[in-house]
């Protein structure tokens, strides 16, 4: 289900069919770095589907989404809202594969 539509991109929900591209999400370099463990096993990427984003939608109606490149569909990272016990509030939290990174529309010079 698309929850957001944009010129170049899609914004969809998480699935469990999401393990591999999660998996490969959660073990770049920079993942553990700046956001937490990194690690992970392809049998441990579903069971945090579940715990994570599915839980969050149930709960929430909202979470992390996957953000997909309208052409041919492929995944970049992900983006969304979060709500963690530890938090008095809702935080913004992202994560893309650093083979996307510095790919955004460049501003063209006043002239």
């Amino acid at each position: 289900m698309n929850i957001l539509d944009t010129k170049r991109f899609f914004l969809l929900h998480l699935r469990a069919d999401d393990a591999d591209f999660i998996l490969e999400l959660l073990n770049e370099p920079a993942f553990p770095r700046n956001i937490g463990d990194g690690d992970v096993s392809k049998a441990q990427a579903r069971p945090l589907y579940r715990g994570g984003p599915a839980a969050s939608y149930k709960q929430l109606g909202f979470g992390l989404f996957r953000v997909a490149r309208k052409e041919a569909g492929v995944p970049l990272g992900i983006c969304g809202l979060l709500k963690r016990e530890s938090m008095q509030h809702f935080a913004i939290g992202f994560a893309f594969l650093k083979r996307f990174w510095a790919k955004g529309m460049r501003r063209r010079p006043r002239q």
